[in-house]
């Protein structure tokens, strides 16, 4: 049976939908613990910002909402750590959405104790019953329209109604509009957004300073933001692994840093008294 520490974390991505008044955007979540979550993103809110974040527990397939504060932010050109912001929840203590939070934090530490050292994807979209109702059309093959918004120093940003999976892969061919060129790229899908904007935030994947440099030439040769055009298609879906069996003995601990994130994870095993008179 595993022991964990109250303040470990685990390097669980699921998904977490923020609402605010004019937008509700999807994101994975980059590690979770039972004080909050960090969710990853090239548009982060600001520090201090009140946000309602709902998930579907993959543990339950409970729809659960809490509210929680921006306490800290990584900024998108940072090159130590994944952009985003992490959340601590509050008014979480005595409430059934906590408790469930609780039972949830409590699941991913027996069923996947891998964890605490690297990351695991459990694959559940938070917004569980359009997720089941919506196909993934672009997931067999088929090529779907996307115009390029925004261009940052790790993605971009395409106006899309595809209610892309987050997690997905997908190949982006944009076409320059100078020489009819076609340029491929390898696209993750890190957050989808409703509402007053529409469509998804992709990160760049293996590419070079070479390669963005042209995209971003590309981009300017375009013209006004929405000139140029993009097909997507998905290539890859976030697959949930197969669940760990409990390992016998294994006490694990997570300290946490200044900056709330987890510095340093220790695995140490135990022979039990069972064990030891097996020998």
């Amino acid at each position: 049976m595993h022991q964990y520490s109250p303040m470990t974390t685990f390097k669980v991505q699921i998904a977490a939908t923020l609402v605010s008044r004019s937008q509700t955007t999807a994101l994975l979540t980059e590690h979770v613990s039972p004080q909050g979550v960090f969710v990853r993103t090239d548009s982060p809110p600001p520090i201090g910002a009140l946000l309602r974040i709902e998930f579907v527990l993959p543990s339950t397939s409970a729809p659960v909402v809490m509210n929680g504060v921006a306490k800290r932010v990584v900024p998108p050109h940072g090159t130590i750590s994944v952009p985003g912001v992490e959340l601590e929840f509050f008014a979480k203590d005595g409430g059934g959405a906590g408790q469930l939070w609780d039972q949830f934090i409590r699941y991913v530490g027996e069923k996947y104790p891998e964890s605490v050292l690297r990351a695991v994807m459990l694959a559940q979209d938070a917004n569980g019953q359009a997720q089941q109702s919506i196909p993934i059309r672009a997931s067999s093959g088929t090529a779907v329209a996307a115009v390029v918004d925004e261009l940052s120093a790790g993605g971009m940003f395409l106006k899309t109604a595809e209610p892309f999976r987050l997690g997905s892969i997908l190949r982006v061919t944009l076409e320059d509009p100078r020489n009819g060129t076609q340029t491929q790229l390898a696209c993750m899908v890190r957050r989808r957004v409703t509402g007053a904007k529409q469509g998804i935030g992709v990160e760049l994947m293996n590419t070079s300073h070479a390669q963005r440099a042209a995209l971003t030439d590309l981009v300017r040769a375009a013209g006004p933001a929405g000139s140029l055009e993009a097909e997507c298609v998905t290539v890859g879906v976030p697959r949930a692994p197969q669940r760990t069996a409990p390992v016998s003995g294994v006490f694990v601990v997570g300290v946490l840093s200044a900056s709330g994130t987890s510095s340093e994870a220790r695995v140490a095993e135990e022979r039990s008294v069972a064990g030891r008179s097996a020998r």
